[in-house]
């Protein structure tokens, strides 16, 4: 079954909504700077010693033990990129580093516990290329706009995605393109309803039938008698 644009959005939506802060934005897994890095091998290099071949070894063991515990960690909870807590417990490597029995273990604990979150988030993403990870976190919040100061510059994109109830939805910003050809409409409207808001109709003062008359014969006398 073919995925649909919007399924694509809700799912990246709904996980992506869990790491929209300042640090886990740059930590989050499913990037090519976290993705688990295949080790170099130097079996072909003729001036390898055995200690580089050691070495290549260790790492290439390290590198299957974190594919196989990754693995494991999401057939046991797959939601659990939702999770950023236990998956840094689950993943991470070191002195923390858990075997893969005990990182399904707690997996299995946290599947139990997860609750998935119905409130309203807001987040907004960009495209940039300067940015290493390719896509920068720029602000979270409720409710968010867009102003003069968070125009997109021309040439990179971006969105804000509004999460409530495993519901996903995408504002799209304006470029500074956009901006500059929507803000003398926008001041046009504006001052056409101050002008609206300020104008007063003129008053007709009341007159009788022999007001009109004497009016009208004295107007006729001064137009007669310059």
């Amino acid at each position: 079954m073919a995925e649909t644009a919007q399924g694509i959005l809700n799912a990246y939506g709904i996980i992506a909504r869990h790491w929209a802060f300042g640090k886990d934005w740059t930590m989050r897994p499913w990037t090519q700077q976290q993705f688990p890095k295949p080790p170099r091998s130097r079996i072909s290099d003729p001036f390898a010693t055995d200690d580089d071949r050691l070495h290549d070894l260790r790492e290439y063991e390290a590198y299957q033990l974190l594919c196989k515990k990754i693995r494991a960690v999401i057939k046991t909870f797959p939601d659990i990129l939702r999770d950023p807590v236990n998956w840094r417990r689950c993943i991470s490597a070191g002195a923390k580093q858990l075997s893969v029995e005990d990182a399904i273990q707690v997996a299995k604990e946290a599947a139990m516990k997860w609750v998935e979150p119905d409130d309203l988030v807001e987040f907004e993403v960009r495209e940039e290329s300067w940015f290493i990870s390719g896509v920068n976190f720029i602000r979270r919040g409720r409710k968010l706009g867009f102003t003069r100061e968070n125009v997109i510059p021309d040439g990179n994109k971006g969105a804000i995605f509004h999460v409530e109830s495993g519901a996903v939805k995408v504002k799209l910003p304006f470029t500074m393109r956009d901006y500059e050809k929507a803000l003398p409409r926008a001041e046009a409207s504006s001052s056409k309803e101050t002008e609206s808001n300020t104008a007063q109709p003129e008053s007709i003062p009341a007159t009788s039938p022999q007001n009109n008359s004497n009016s009208s014969g004295q107007h006729a006398e001064t137009e007669a008698n310059p």
